[in-house]
């Protein structure tokens, strides 16, 4: 059995660029770009080589993740919760801690030519209370080397946005962009680039549908990636029906407190040359909000940010990974996130299926006039990732 790692892929821990672009090479057959971009945004994704004729030990490949981090930050966050506002609100002095951040077990399972059964177990930011939860669970009908069109059925990650869940810090844009739910795909992908899908799923209801359970939210996704005299390149649009059903407002809003929904639209552009890459993201609320959480009245959110980084070898042929960013929101001072953060970090292929990687982030809050705290934050993290399969 011939395993085939598509997320999981060398130097996760830097690297900003979706799996659907980083698998769009001549060294990767057309069906694996075609499978890659179906699962982008997942977690842990593989491909197996089919042989449904076989016993079911040779259908069905587990792998998994473990990722420990070492951090230093200038300030305490309140209650030990790593994100921006929590630090900008926090003790003043330093602190410093290693943690299990990411624990995973993922399986794979080719159930016939055409079915395919995908499970994640998941345990991120991992404390006393955590618990290990099912992060992604569906089956995919889909069959490549026939037919470009394929559905998928369950607990994903939908396509809105692109990001990766490998990195050492969320991004802005990746915390107002990532939506998980249970939820139905149609999309279709071919050889030449394209792709799109389209999807739906029950979002939180409004604040007088309290008492209702309906298919309320969908989206829509439209991409290509394709390669330019040897420079590879991706661009990615995607729109969602409420923005309101992504990470960042699920960790603030209660059940039913909004009054409308308000549509999201995500951009994405990513280029590849040789040793250097680079990407934008872009993601912005499409209207003003209508929540009585808002400090900021009609705000309408939205975040950026753009990565560059530059892939050489070291010590024997292992590869590493040197990348810098910036990210920028606005209208989100009530989403747990700054008003500016610069990123700069380095990431190597230690061992075989083991990456070393360090980030420092300088954080900046919104202004008091704007109802943050005008404090900023620096964190320095280390991180010792293994990924096995």
């Amino acid at each position: 059995m011939k395993l085939k790692l598509i997320a999981a892929s060398t130097l996760a821990l830097g690297l900003g660029l979706p799996a659907a672009f980083a698998a769009s090479n001549d060294n990767v057959s057309a069906t694996d770009k075609m499978q890659a971009v179906a699962s982008q945004n997942q977690d842990h994704s593989v491909i197996v080589d089919k042989d449904v004729r076989s016993g079911w030990f040779n259908r069905v490949t587990v792998t998994g993740k473990v990722y420990v981090d070492a951090g230093f930050a200038s300030r305490t966050p309140i209650g030990g919760v790593k994100k921006d506002a929590y630090y900008f609100y926090g003790d003043p002095s330093s602190t410093s801690e290693v943690n299990l951040a990411q624990a995973a077990v993922f399986a794979d399972a080719n159930v016939n030519d055409w079915s395919q059964l995908h499970l994640g177990l998941t345990a991120d930011d991992i404390n006393d209370s955590a618990d290990i939860k099912v992060s992604e669970a569906y089956l995919q009908l889909a069959k490549f080397d026939e037919s470009p069109f394929y559905v998928k059925a369950g607990r994903m990650y939908a396509p809105f946005g692109s990001y990766s869940h490998n990195v050492i810090v969320d991004s802005y844009t990746k915390v107002l962009t990532k939506t998980r739910a249970d939820a139905l795909l149609v999309g279709y992908v071919d050889a030449s680039g394209m792709y799109g899908n389209a999807y739906i799923f029950n979002g939180a209801p409004k604040s007088e549908e309290t008492t209702k359970k309906r298919l309320n939210n969908f989206g829509l996704t439209l991409g290509y990636d394709g390669t330019y005299q040897s420079v590879g390149f991706g661009v990615k649009a995607d729109y969602i029906n409420n923005i309101q059903d992504t990470e960042a407002f699920k960790n603030e809003l209660f059940f039913g407190e909004y009054n409308k929904r308000v549509g999201g639209l995500a951009l994405s552009a990513d280029v590849k040359s040789g040793d250097f890459d680079a990407n934008i993201r872009y993601v912005r609320a499409l209207s003003e909000l209508d929540s009585v959480f808002f400090k900021n009245e009609n705000a309408q959110p939205w975040a950026a940010g753009v990565e560059v980084g530059y892939s050489f070898d070291v010590m024997d042929g292992r590869t590493s990974r040197v990348y810098g960013g910036y990210q920028r929101t606005d209208e989100a001072v009530n989403l747990d996130l700054g008003k500016s953060r610069w990123e700069l970090g380095y990431a190597v292929d230690a061992w075989k299926n083991t990456q070393v990687g360090i980030q420092y982030d300088y954080s900046k809050d919104y202004d008091e006039s704007e109802g943050g705290s005008d404090n900023n934050v620096s964190v320095l993290t280390a991180r010792l990732a293994v990924n096995f399969a």
